[in-house]
């Protein structure tokens, strides 16, 4: 289970997040899975996050590792109590592409950043 946290600063008063810090349960990986070595990834546990925006807001996102907020890899940072080893943890966009971790910081060309798209009349959700 990752009980990290995520922080981040809207750039403006158009959106509010309905999600906050989101347990996502991991699923038991054998070592056998991970046997081709580096680069090698096994198990999959989808998770959302849900904003509440004005309709028709643009709606931009950039994750920040907690542990590491200067990060800007799309593996995050093991916290330092963590037993685990030579393993790391990655969020996909899309079903397929890499969140690359990014500031915590708003405004335009905020490293990593990415739009998540028009925001609808009611609830944005991120499936990730």
């Amino acid at each position: 289970m990752y009980t990290g946290t995520a922080s981040g600063t809207l750039s403006t008063a158009t959106c509010s997040v309905q999600t906050q810090a989101p347990a996502v349960d991991l699923p038991t990986v054998t070592t056998r899975a991970l046997s081709s070595g580096i680069g090698a990834t096994a198990g999959r546990t989808g998770f959302s996050l849900s904003f509440s925006c004005v309709r028709g807001a643009r709606v931009s996102i950039v994750i920040t590792d907690a542990v590491t907020p200067e990060n800007r890899t799309n593996v995050l940072t093991l916290a330092p109590d963590s037993t685990a080893k030579g393993v790391g943890i990655q969020i996909l966009r899309d079903q397929s592409t890499l969140v690359l971790f990014g500031p915590d910081a708003v405004g335009q060309s905020v490293a990593n950043q990415w739009l998540i798209g028009a925001s609808p009349d009611g609830l944005l959700t991120l499936p990730l």
